[in-house]
């Protein structure tokens, strides 16, 4: 009987062991590098005219390579050439618009819901209240443009490139934003319920005061995100990189902290019930010791 129960006990000891390092390896071949926190650009409010005048100057080729067309702005085409144009207040409803330069464009309060940017370059446009609700924004380039109070709900932005953007008050609900880099955005007051981030890059990202109801943020590296007086209820972070991520007095009820990798994470004055740490790794010593069944209910 002895050998039988100190079998057990080496059989249970290998398959924990085997299953965290199992872990391990999942976030490792995930993330195989240390999150790049040096290669952002300014926002867009910090270049000088002179700056922004020179990059958008930069020739403008089709994703074949071939030189565009200056656009016609009462006709617009797709793989025109927008840069600089002015569509304020205008409407772009259900129109065509694949692989469009519009560095610099000018969109504010313009409508442009149920038509299909994909392949375009909006670097240092101002998108601000502008409506694309449901459109196809497939990997698009916002690269430091201004999107103050931008309205995106369903639209589906997959592969597309936010990098120092500044989306202050977006509101992006039921969308698709898979494998996009938001790294350095700035998501203040922003609002994503039942949004899909999975497998995107977020690193240093400001996400203060915004909603994330049921977001899907699996697969994510969100590696110095601020995330302050944030409502994450309902997300989800299955195997996701949170190094040194700020959680301070966010709702982080029924969030799923599934296998990520919480090293250095702040959890200070914190909501959580019924909140899953199973499998994670680096969990926080003043998280560890409160778990009940890999769970943690109650204010940290």
């Amino acid at each position: 009987m002895l050998k039988h129960f100190l079998f057990a006990i080496i059989i249970c000891s290998l398959t924990l062991i085997f299953s965290c390092k199992q872990q391990e390896n999942i976030t490792a071949q995930l993330f195989p590098n240390p999150p790049d926190t040096s290669s952002f650009g300014k926002f867009a409010n910090e270049l000088s005219a002179n700056e922004k005048a020179w990059l958008i100057a930069d020739t403008t080729y089709t994703r074949e390579g071939k030189l565009r067309k200056i656009g016609i702005q009462e006709v617009p085409l797709d793989k025109d050439d927008f840069r600089n144009f002015g569509f304020d207040g205008g409407s772009l409803n259900k129109k065509y618009l694949r692989d469009v330069d519009f560095r610099g464009a000018y969109f504010r309060s313009a409508k442009a819901m149920h038509s299909d940017f994909s392949y375009s370059d909006f670097r240092w446009a101002n998108l601000e209240s502008a409506r694309f609700f449901a459109s196809n924004l497939f990997s698009c380039n916002f690269t430091q443009a201004v999107m103050f109070y931008f309205f995106a709900d369903s639209a589906k932005m997959d592969s597309s490139l936010f990098v120092s953007a500044n989306m202050f008050g977006m509101h992006a609900n039921d969308a698709s934003m898979r494998y996009c880099n938001i790294s350095n955005a700035m998501l203040r007051d922003a609002d994503f319920i039942d949004t899909d981030f999975t497998g995107s890059v977020a690193v240093k990202v400001n996400l203060t005061h915004s909603v994330f109801i049921n977001a899907k943020m699996d697969s994510m590296d969100l590696s110095y995100a601020e995330s302050l007086h944030s409502n994450f209820k309902g997300a989800s972070f299955v195997n996701s990189r949170l190094w040194y991520a700020d959680f301070s007095e966010t709702n982080l009820d029924n969030v799923n902290f599934y296998g990520a990798d919480l090293k250095n994470c702040k959890f200070n004055g914190a909501n959580f019930k019924n909140t899953n740490f199973k499998n994670a790794i680096n969990i926080p010593v003043n998280v560890k010791r409160k778990l009940v069944d890999d769970k943690l209910s109650g204010i940290l």
